[in-house]
Formats: C-alpha cells, structure tokens, sequence
C-alpha cells in the first residue's frame, strides 16, 4: 500500500491503531463532544451519549440568540456603543460559522488524520512526546474552564453600586439576590463561552497538526541528511515517494483550514481592537476586577492564539523550505560526480511546488507576520486614542 493510498473501509482500523499507538490527548475527544464526529469507532456507541452529543450546537446557537439579546439591552442601557455592539455581533456570528465550516469538512479531516497516522507509522524516529500530550490538554482544559471562570470573578464582584443590568436583561433587582447572581453567572458563562470554547479547539487542533506535520518533515529531514551524507542506502523513487506523501498531507491541511482560520483570525482581530477602542477610553478608576479579568482574557484568547497560529504555521514552510534545500544541494554533488542515473527523480522533488499556509491566500503564515501585527496594534491603538481625546 502506498502512503497516501487509503480507502475509506479502512479509516476506522487506521484510526483505532493511531490512537492506541500515539494519540494520548483529549484532542479529538473534545471535537467528538462538540458533536463533530470524525470516525465511528471512536466513539462509544451507546445510544444515551450519542444524544449527549448534540448539546453542543443547540447550545451554541442558544448562545448565540441570548447574546444577541444581551447586546441589545446592552446598546439600550447606554453601557456599549453601537460600533462595539456590531464587532461583538460579527464576532458571535464568526464563532458560529466557524463550526459549521469545521462540521461540512469532517470528512475531509478524517481523510487527514487518517493520512497522518499512516505516514507517520512509516517514520520510525517519530513519537509524540508526553510533554505535547500534556501541553495539549492543558491548553484544552484553559479554553475550557476560562468562561466559567470569568463569570465566577463577575459573579464574586458584583455589588450594589455596580450591577450589570443587561446580564439580567435589562431588570434591575432591588438587591443582590441569588437569583440575580445565578442568571449573571449563566449569562456571562454562555457569552464567554461563545467566543472562547470552539475557537480555542479550532486554534490548539490547528497548532497540533501544524506540530506534527513539522516533526513528520523534520524526521524525513534527517533521514534525508543521512542518505546525503552515504550512512543510508535508500531508492530514490521511495525517497521522493515519502516526501510527496508529507506534502500531499500539507496540501489537505490547507485545503481543511484555509476558511476557518481566516474566520478565526478576522474574528480575533475583530475581539481585540473593538475591547481595546472600548476599554482604552476608561479612566484610571474605572479598571475594577472585571474589567481587568476581561482584558486578560481578551489578549488571551485572540492575540496570544493568533501568534502562536502563526509561529507553528511558519515552522511547517520553513522545515519544508530547507528539505528542499537539501534535494537541491544533493542534486549538485551528483551532478557534479557525474552520476546521472536518477537525475530526473530528484529533480521532480526540486520542482514541486512549495505550499505556503495561509488563511484564504490573504493572511501568509511567516514570522514576519507577528511584526506586522504588532505594528498594526500600535497605529490603531494610536488612532483610536487621537479620536476619543
């Protein structure tokens, strides 16, 4: 069977045996939980957890229509904007469209996974290491945990001469009852949750399949260097096979996550500049807790994500740039001890086109990117400051 050459009776064993083998994060568990199923096998068939399952997008749009409502009095009450109250319902909307772009290219990303495991058990030197498991399911469980945790600080902060009558839509209780810190704790909880729990999954899962491919390269790298350098004897037609098959791997994950990642990127840039025009007019007194809470979190999840989206975006074209750097410098050596044979294989590898990831071919994922950004910040922070003064 060739690396890449899988049919779609055989994605279930592929996909069981890659778990068992090296899959030891709660990565796909948790897309599973959204109600996105990649593989059947996976899944416990029981009848009560498959309806389990379908909380999440009911959720999701409930969340949707209660935040839509929340903004309104929101706007109503005078305590936002009008332009913050449209970024945040752009921001709502993204966050919803995300999941259906990820739920209409299921299919696809079986396909991918499916391919991962089988290239990846051809590759001796690659394992994932304990540390990746970990981190992984921490960066999980942070997405996971930070919208009840901001509504718990909310909740802890609230006071009589600071209530937030809009998370009550628009009623005002005479005291701090139970009853209104039950509501505000499941308002801001499903707020949050909106733009924080499946942007976070679509940012780590992005990051770990950008990771692996990276360590799938960066292993072929040093199989290559060895077949370079004579301690390796290996065909040439199954050397450059190996490398298609990497690439055709990279070519899918674009494919997969060109659209939600340009989504989630507009939807994190559209989060942090209407927070920063929103909170950089408050005077000195006006950042309590929350305030400060909100603004952790903010920078958290949308500017944090997006560097680190683009850092282990970049790493995949760079580690693929220096293989072929490689074939070419090989090429060269042969070429120089007249040694012809299986020229042409190696200049196929030369000649193929290198995939650079990107977001809907706007956003490019170099590390140069994380300059532009900041730069990008700093002028509008700028200019949003010369108006409000």
């Amino acid at each position: 069977m060739s690396p890449v050459a899988v049919s779609l009776t055989e994605y279930p064993q592929i996909m069981l045996h890659g778990f068992k083998n090296q899959e030891k994060t709660q990565l796909w568990a948790c897309l599973h939980f959204t109600g996105i199923f990649l593989f059947d096998n996976f899944a416990v068939k029981s009848r009560i957890q498959r309806l389990f399952y379908f909380w999440f997008p009911i959720f999701l749009h409930a969340a949707l229509l209660n935040s839509m409502y929340i903004l309104i009095m929101g706007y109503q009450t005078g305590v936002w904007r009008i332009d913050i109250i449209i970024a945040c319902i752009f921001v709502n909307i993204l966050s919803v469209s995300l999941w259906y772009l990820i739920y209409f290219k299921r299919k696809l990303l079986t396909d991918l996974i499916a391919q991962m495991n089988e290239v990846c058990s051809s590759h001796i030197n690659f394992h994932v290491k304990k540390i990746e498991v970990l981190a992984t399911n921490v960066v999980l469980f942070a997405y996971t945990i930070t919208p009840t945790a901001f509504a718990l600080l909310c909740v802890s902060s609230i006071s009589e001469r600071s209530q937030d009558i809009f998370w009550t839509y628009g009623y005002k209780f005479k005291d701090i009852s139970s009853y209104f810190r039950v509501l505000c704790f499941f308002n801001v909880n499903m707020y949050a949750s909106l733009q924080v729990i499946f942007p976070g999954l679509i940012t780590c899962m992005y990051c770990t399949l950008c990771h692996r491919i990276s360590k799938l390269l960066s292993c072929y790298k040093y199989k290559l260097l060895k077949v370079v350098n004579g301690s390796l004897t290996m065909p040439s037609k199954l050397l450059v096979s190996q490398y298609f098959a990497i690439l055709n791997i990279v070519d899918l994950l674009q494919k997969i996550f060109s659209e939600p990642i340009f989504l989630l990127i507009l939807m994190n840039f559209l989060h942090m500049f209407s927070m920063l025009s929103y909170f950089i007019s408050f005077f000195r007194h006006q950042f309590t807790v929350v305030v400060i809470g909100e603004v952790v979190v903010v920078i958290a999840t949308t500017t944090l994500s997006t560097v680190v989206i683009v850092i282990f975006a970049s790493k995949v074209t760079a580690t693929n740039q220096s293989i072929k750097q490689m074939f070419q410098r090989y090429k060269e050596s042969r070429v120089l001890a007249s040694y012809k044979r299986d020229e042409e294989v190696f200049q196929i590898a030369i000649e193929r086109e290198n995939v650079l990831l990107s977001a809907c071919d706007v956003v490019f994922f170099r590390k140069s990117l994380i300059l532009s950004m900041f730069g990008a910040l700093l002028t509008y922070s700028l200019l949003i400051f010369q108006i409000i003064k």
